[in-house]
Parts: structure tokens; C-alpha cells; sequence
């Protein structure tokens, strides 16, 4: 429900209705991500980037077709396992110390200790996956325990039971855990995050390729074995009201 304090147009009208009922993905791009890979294809190499910067490339043999997050959607995802994932190539400068940026997947495992989308080296770069406790973790380093940020949240809202999930990370700017919220399936976690390291104070390399389904390193025992779809990266925080369109839009 919506109240203005003016007449709106006939044109206005329209937009709204439209916006309404555009599907998921028209969504997303309507946001402007910078990256959008929806991971439907039939077979590799390539993982299409939607926004035209930057395709991927299928690594080893994941599983195409599975049945995809979006509920009425066509479109597909994939299922990686050990050796198979995504290289997406440089991480976009969206992701960094001091820019405002948005990330969001769809996940559905029931797996512990994986990555969701990570370039980190060990000791710098950006990870965002599962602990070894089922808990969603970040890495924002520029060399690891001495500048950097570390946190994970123990949320009750569990996202590694076997169903899809939406997880949507952002990040407003500040470069501080403070500055960072974690949203699974379209409202914000539901407990305060665990910060074990809030130091960081300064850029954030990207030293290596960004993949979807692997440690940026290849560290053994962090590959995420389960199904992903729909990733996109945004260059702006999104708000809970955008959040949760998205989250309903593809439910």
C-alpha cells in the first residue's frame, strides 16, 4: 500500500504496474548489477554474464539443469561439487574497502565449510561461504588477522537443510563489520554477527580470479557441494525494501 501526496500520471501508473509484475531476473537487472550470472545454461563453457561485463567459465563438470530457485521460472541452475565451479574472473571494484556494493545468490545444500563465491588468497580478498558449523561467514582482507574483517552470523534462520535459500550480502561503504548486514530469504538476520577480527584499513587486493562454488585459493575441504543460481553483484547497498522484493519475487 502506497499513499502520495500528489495525482500520479497515467505514465506512472504504468511503471508501477510494471515493476510489479516483472519477473525475477527483469528485477535484478532493473537494480543494475554490475555482474548477473543466473548459471541456466545447458552445458559449459560459459557462465553468462547477463549485465555483458564479464562471462564466466565452467570448471571440471558440474551439473547443469538442475531445477532452478525462482519458482515459475524456466531457467536453471547448477550443481558443483569437489573440482567443479565457476571462474568469474577479476572480482569487480564494487567489492571493496570503502565502496558500497550488494551481493546475492541462491543456495540450496546441505553441506558445512564451502564457498559460496570467494577470490581469497588465505590472506587477502573477499569469501563468502559456510563455516564449519553451517553458519554464513565473511572474509573483507588485505592481509589476513592484521587488515581485515572477519565475522559470521549463528542465525537460527538455517540455510544449509537441503532447500533453496536467498542470502544477500551488503556492505554501505564504511570499510567496518558495523557497515555490513547479512539477509537470508528476505530479512535480516536474526542475530547480531560474531566480529573476530574489524581492522581493516585498507584496500582490499584482487589478486586472484573470484569463483562460484570454490575457495579463490582451491583450499581442500571448502568446495560447496549443492546447487547455485541467480548470483549478482551490485554496486550499491541494497535497502530491506528492495531485499525483500527480490526474495518474494522469486518465491
Amino acid at each position: 500500500v502506497a499513499v502520495w501526496n500528489r495525482g500520479i500520471t497515467p505514465a506512472e501508473i504504468l511503471d508501477i504496474y510494471n515493476a510489479a509484475a516483472a519477473p525475477y531476473y527483469e528485477r535484478v537487472l532493473n537494480r543494475s548489477p554490475v555482474r548477473y550470472w543466473r548459471l541456466g545454461e545447458s552445458a559449459g563453457p560459459t557462465a553468462v554474464d547477463e549485465t555483458g561485463n564479464q562471462d564466466g567459465t565452467y570448471v571440471g563438470t558440474p551439473t547443469f539443469s538442475v531445477t532452478g530457485a525462482i519458482v515459475g521460472d524456466t531457467d536453471t541452475a547448477i550443481t558443483t561439487a569437489l573440482g567443479n565451479y565457476v571462474n568469474v574472473g577479476t572480482r569487480p571494484t564494487a567489492i571493496g574497502q570503502l565502496s558500497t556494493f550488494s551481493l546475492e545468490a541462491w543456495i540450496k545444500t546441505t553441506d558445512v565449510t564451502n564457498a559460496i563465491i570467494s577470490d581469497f588468497t588465505g590472506s587477502a580478498g573477499f569469501h563468502l561461504g559456510l563455516d564449519s558449523l553451517g553458519d554464513i561467514d565473511l572474509y573483507l582482507s588485505n592481509t589476513w588477522i592484521t587488515n581485515n574483517i572477519y565475522m559470521k552470523w549463528a542465525t537460527t534462520l538455517t540455510v544449509n537443510d537441503g532447500e533453496w535459500h536467498h542470502v544477500i550480502l551488503t556492505h554501505d561503504g564504511t570499510g567496518t563489520a558495523a557497515g555490513i548486514t547479512l539477509f537470508i530469504d528476505g530479512v535480516i538476520a536474526d542475530v547480531a554477527p560474531t566480529v573476530t577480527y574489524d581492522n581493516l584499513v585498507a584496500a582490499v587486493p584482487a589478486g586472484i580470479d573470484m569463483l562460484i562454488g570454490r575457495h579463490g585459493a582451491g583450499v581442500a575441504g571448502y568446495e560447496f557441494v549443492g546447487s547455485i543460481d541467480e548470483v549478482a553483484i551490485y554496486p550499491d547497498e541494497l535497502t530491506s525494501t528492495e531485499v525483500a522484493d527480490l526474495y518474494a519475487s522469486g518465491t
